[in-house]
């Protein structure tokens, strides 16, 4: 299975993991009711790796995350343990995934009713708190680098091909800047407004 999602940056920020100094945190671009959010806990290496610039100007830019299922070779079948040595640090684990429906109703004339649906999937990196995977930092409560916790919009298409995933199956993750976007920081200034309404007139 293999997923493409754009995500917004909304904030860029630091830490205090001298392992992971950098957090971004990103909205869904599609419109659900859930308002999910995600965040990516990385150091300066994990950045360069894909291309992601350590500045300001990121804000309300797009980032492109890509997801690719498989299923790794486990350890101990019996147990469905997934031998760790397989596990990158861009392999991420199924949290849950989840369909939720609402109804709303609208005080019109005649009144209305009508329903919201919402799939997701929640993915967070093996943190080796299960007594399974190796903790790569020594001291206990440094998470590991880079870490990340992706709470992903889905169809309904793509929520059913995850009921069809094989239960040890684990997703390797990338991102990528979205190109040619402009950030909205720093703010426009009246003359690049100006220049951008003439040039709209100029095409109608």
């Amino acid at each position: 299975m293999r997923l493409v999602k754009e995500m917004t940056i909304a904030e860029m920020s630091g830490t205090h993991y001298i392992n992971a100094p950098i957090r971004i945190i990103t909205k869904n671009r599609t419109q659900s009711f859930a308002n999910k959010k995600s965040s990516l806990s990385l150091d300066v290496k994990t950045c360069e790796r894909f291309g992601i610039p350590l500045s300001i100007n990121n804000a309300c830019r797009t980032l492109v995350c890509t997801l690719e299922s498989y299923e790794p070779q486990l350890r101990e079948p019996r147990f469905a343990f997934v031998d760790h040595q397989q596990i990158t640090a861009d392999d991420v684990n199924i949290v849950n995934f989840s369909r939720k429906e609402r109804y709303r109703f609208l005080s019109c004339a005649p009144p209305q009713r009508y329903k919201e649906v919402s799939c997701s999937l929640n993915l967070e990196s093996f943190g080796g708190d299960d007594g399974t995977h190796p903790h790569p930092h020594p001291h206990p409560h440094t998470p590991p680098c880079p870490f990340y916790k992706l709470e992903i919009d889905l169809t309904e298409e793509e929520y059913k091909q995850c009921l069809e995933l094989a239960p040890a199956s684990i997703f390797r993750v990338s991102f990528a800047m979205k190109q040619d976007e402009r950030s909205c920081w720093p703010p426009k200034t009246m003359k690049e407004i100006q220049a951008e309404m003439q040039a709209e007139r100029g095409r109608k």
